[in-house]
């Protein structure tokens, strides 16, 4: 395991299997994730708007084993509205990449990766 996930690694016990369903996900607390030491990224961002460079940024991201994972939507003030995620945040370990989804016309090859399950997407507060 890289020196970059060494903090993470070093709490929780690591496997070779990644959680098959949400049940068997491991959790973190609020608590325990506001007594986490703060880190300042030091890599890039990438804000991705057009089809050519999402189709890099997913080329790049493919060769990651974990991704951070974020997403972005719109608020919704009324009752059973919803909205779709406008932003979705995918961080490697050198890069993170912004994708503005309404900007970019075919996702298939970001959904193709979201389904990789040789990649782990860690995330916070995700509903399954």
């Amino acid at each position: 395991m890289s020196e970059k996930h060494k903090d993470i690694s070093s709490r929780t016990e690591t496997t070779d299997a990644v959680a098959a369903t949400p049940e068997a996900a491991p959790r973190i607390s609020k608590d325990e994730i506001n007594r986490l030491s703060l880190k300042h990224y030091e890599g890039r961002t990438v804000v991705v708007r057009s089809q050519e460079y999402a189709d890099e940024a997913v080329s790049v991201l493919a060769k990651e084993s974990i991704l951070g994972f974020d997403t972005e939507t719109r608020p919704a003030f009324r009752k059973k509205q919803v909205f779709l995620p406008s932003l979705l945040q995918l961080a490697g370990a050198d890069v993170v990449y912004l994708f503005q989804l309404r900007q970019i016309p075919d996702l298939k090859a970001l959904f193709s990766l979201l389904a990789n399950t040789e990649i782990v997407k860690a995330g916070v507060a995700l509903d399954y």
